[in-house]
């Protein structure tokens, strides 16, 4: 075998060795979203914060993010009928399982915020208009 041959090999050896290692370097974050009584809740959208990543959830509550850098991250669940909440977690292996439980919503009510001397509704104000939801 000439040196090329060797060296080739030799190469070929050490990427086969370290490419798995970057391979699993992310994993798999999933779990199961349900109310405050354990049923699953079905209309969440869920978001998978520091890489902006969301879906919605399946019919049973579940959902998966697949090829998540390993890190520190936060996961909010967020409903129109049953509030929202925000989970944190270490990922640090292949796959982990996270379950969120979603709170009754207590306050849906629309506050209009105006800079006049009477309260005038969004529908009233002539000049643009930002709407904030709760988390702004």
């Amino acid at each position: 075998m000439s040196n090329f041959g060797r060296w080739a090999t030799v190469v070929a050896c050490f990427l086969l060795a370290i490419v798995p290692s970057f391979a699993q370097d992310s994993g798999t974050v999933s779990g199961r979203v349900t109310t405050s009584n354990g049923e699953a809740a079905n209309d969440v959208r869920v978001v998978l914060l520091e890489l902006n990543r969301d879906m919605f959830v399946d019919d049973d509550g579940s959902y998966r993010f697949e090829n998540v850098p390993y890190g520190d991250y936060h996961v909010q669940a967020v409903s129109a009928r049953f509030g929202s909440a925000v989970v944190e977690f270490t990922l640090d292996s292949a796959s982990i399982e996270q379950s969120i439980e979603l709170g009754q919503s207590r306050h849906r009510e629309r506050v209009v915020v105006t800079a006049t001397r009477s309260g005038r509704g969004s529908a009233e104000v002539v000049q643009p208009v930002i709407v904030m939801d709760k988390n702004d």
